[in-house]
């Protein structure tokens, strides 16, 4: 079985509705290779299954990646935290040592804004990281739905074209018949 891709298989389907014989049977009725049809059908069916099996796993991987940014801005705030707590007891210290209480209050008041920018930034950072991955990973789930919704709407429109060519084709026999009919 060669390995052709959805878009391929659906084109094929098209071909073969559109190359097929009309019939006597009905206006929506038509003759069409019965072998070709079925294998047609049995690579869809197992094709199908993968692609969705391959954006559920980048679905999966986004979801790992926003939970890993999570996990990972977590962190970050405790590392933050703790850093401020670091210099909550470096500031205590200095005050203690120095006996210089202005020049320690200033510096312990330097060292929390310091810390809190730090923590700031990288909570940013991390935020910035997981909004990108999610939006990526968005565009590729979207990518990959509208490339099937385009062939579920080509085949549509083809099958509606088809349909129309047999209803003429079946109305202008029916047009005969009465006249071969009045002309016996």
């Amino acid at each position: 079985m060669e390995n052709k891709t959805i878009e391929q298989l659906l084109s094929s389907l098209a071909a073969l509705a559109n190359e097929a014989r009309g019939s006597l049977f009905g206006q929506d009725k038509c003759m069409v290779d019965r072998e070709q049809l079925l294998y047609l059908v049995e690579t869809l069916q197992t094709q199908l299954p993968a692609e969705i099996n391959e954006a559920r796993t980048i679905i999966d991987n986004c979801n790992a990646l926003r939970n890993n940014a999570k996990k990972d801005a977590a962190e970050t705030r405790r590392e933050a935290d703790q850093v401020l707590r670091d210099a909550e007891v470096r500031a205590a210290k200095l005050i203690e040592e120095t006996n210089i209480v202005e020049f320690a209050k200033k510096r312990e008041q330097e060292i929390l804004e310091g810390a809190e920018q730090q923590r700031a930034m990288l909570i940013a950072g991390a935020v910035q990281y997981a909004d990108r991955i999610l939006e990526e990973a968005q565009q590729t789930v979207t990518g990959t739905l509208e490339a099937l919704n385009s062939g579920v709407a080509i085949l549509q429109k083809q099958a509606k074209e088809e349909m129309d060519v047999s209803i003429r084709e079946l109305t202008d026999a029916r047009t005969a018949l009465k006249n071969a009919e009045q002309n016996v």
